[in-house]
């Protein structure tokens, strides 16, 4: 359902016999940008049976105007006629498709109940389309006593017309071959201009775009923009984007400058909010016209909103922290639906996670759907925030942010999977606590730990020959292993956590 099938072959959606990622849902397929090559699918050809032979002005004849009911007379082989008549000399096509024929019928088909514009032709032409055939012209069909036969083979599309001049493809430019991406290869970014497309990158998550460089504005950068979890169609993955030769990348070491921005507020603790049994719960206050949930023995003490939900990535945490960030601690109150909205992410609600009335309950933002878990009043009598589930808002252990905060680079992506799948190939990952951790798909590999003061610009380097892993922070190996989960080839990823992340300097180097 596209005019050009244009993004990797991998990404959905499917072929429609599932063979092949997403191959053969437009009329054209072209997935190289690098070589500009393509192909016509025969849907093109299908369509050209109609658009070759008619203007606008054209209409269908009805019920068929060649004696028929819409089908060649003893088969299942359907048949349509239009006329056209604005333009001299005028002309009738017929066309016939045979998808659900088994064998060749020699078939008769009459032009005795043509309209009185159209005279009765000595010769009509014929074209064929099927799975090895385009558009393809077959002899032309002498026409006796107002009829011809044609023989009609099973699984095509013919149309025969009384006009002429028609053609098969013709492309205007010649058709560059099909070729591999040459490696090595190498962008700084610094040939965009800001908010422009990345060639070669498609986003499976997140928003990626060229930038200013945020430590020298003058000089461009590639950067993630978004930072709120979208409302979700299908479950979304965290920000990353693929590029590359899915076939043609084997053995080779891709490497990128990468710089995470922790999201505001910016601590690297706070307290989780957790629902809990209300016997001794924590105590609240809520201040309509500050938006403020205070905490009673501690009103310099917010409900305020942080981080995400590893169970549903990019949620963001209801947290317990100093009230210094007005707009990340204030609230609206939907009385109507007993729903609290964070003024930040305002189609949200404050939810219990799992729709859970058990202790220690984690309690974050969702797109509100006013289940019990999202519906909450104040207790004035006792000052709990008391949800319909039962249970009060209380103040659980700290959360270490650190580990929400990453960027990524992967290699050897070579299939997609949806509903919040990571990139299924191996992946090197540096968060902001300094923890970094190489991955095959969704399972961990190796960890370890780097010194240094976080967030900082860090070169990440991830090679891949045969079997062998190897990983590099700013030059220095930290790790090297052996893993066969993806040991064939496939596309390089960069990726990041629900923030902004900048990258430099990306490079892919075969080895």
């Amino acid at each position: 359902w596209t005019v050009i099938f244009s993004w990797y072959y991998i990404l959905p959606f499917s072929r429609p016999d599932g063979s092949i990622g997403g191959a053969g849902h437009g009329l054209m397929y072209a997935t190289e940008p690098w070589s500009g090559h393509y192909s016509f699918q025969p849907t093109l050809y299908v369509v050209a049976q109609t658009t070759q032979f008619s203007y606008p002005g054209c209409h269908y004849l009805q019920p068929g105007g060649t004696g028929s009911s819409g089908y060649v007379p003893g088969t299942k082989a359907s048949i349509v006629v239009f006329l056209c008549t604005q333009r001299t000399p005028a002309h009738v096509s017929i066309v016939i498709e045979t998808t659900q024929e088994h064998v060749a019928t020699l078939a008769t088909i009459s032009l005795d109940n043509l309209p009185a514009a159209i005279a009765t032709p000595a010769l009509v032409y014929p074209w064929i389309t099927n799975a090895s055939l385009g558009l393809n012209p077959l002899a032309p069909i002498a026409v006796v006593n107002k009829a011809f036969s044609i023989l009609l083979q099973p699984g095509a599309v013919y149309t025969v017309t009384t006009s002429t001049g028609q053609h098969g493809p013709a492309p205007k430019f010649p058709n560059p071959p099909s070729a591999h991406f040459s490696l090595p290869y190498h962008d700084d970014f610094e040939a965009y201009v800001d908010q422009a497309t990345v060639k070669y990158f498609t986003d499976q998550g997140g928003s990626f775009n060229a930038a200013p460089n945020p430590d020298d504005p003058a000089q461009m950068v590639y950067q993630q923009a978004v930072t709120l979890h979208p409302i979700q169609w299908d479950t979304n993955p965290d920000p990353y984007t693929l590029m590359g030769d899915v076939t043609g990348f084997v053995d080779y070491a891709t490497a990128i400058d990468a710089l995470p921005v922790a999201p505001a507020p910016g601590p690297s603790h706070a307290l989780q909010a957790i629902s809990t049994p209300c016997q001794g719960a924590t105590q609240w206050v809520w201040n309509p016209s500050s938006g403020q949930i205070t905490m009673r023995d501690s009103p310099t003490t917010c409900l305020g909103v942080y981080g995400s939900v590893p169970s549903y990535p990019g949620n963001p945490y209801a947290v317990v922290t100093a009230c210094n960030e007005p707009v990340p601690n204030q609230w609206t109150y939907e009385s109507a639906k007993r729903a609290f909205h964070p003024v930040s992410r305002a189609q949200s609600c404050l939810d219990i996670l799992g729709d859970s009335s058990a202790p220690n309950a984690t309690v974050f933002t969702y797109p509100c759907n006013y289940d019990a878990n999202e519906q909450w009043i104040f207790d004035s009598a006792s000052a709990h925030l008391v949800s319909q589930l039962g249970t009060c808002l209380s103040v659980g252990p700290p959360i270490d942010f650190g580990s929400q905060v990453y960027t990524q680079i992967c290699s050897r992506v070579a299939t997609f999977e949806r509903n919040g799948s990571p990139p299924l190939g191996y992946c090197f990952k540096l968060y902001s606590n300094n923890t970094w951790v190489v991955s095959a798909g969704t399972t961990p590999l190796r960890s370890g730990q780097i010194s240094g003061a976080q967030p900082s610009w860090h070169r990440l380097e991830l090679s891949v020959k045969g079997s062998t892993l190897t990983g590099s922070i700013d030059g220095t190996q930290v790790v090297e292993l052996a893993d066969l989960a993806y040991s064939s080839h496939g596309m390089v990823a960069v990726g990041s956590g629900w923030h902004v992340a900048y990258y430099d300097n990306f490079t892919i180097t075969p080895l």
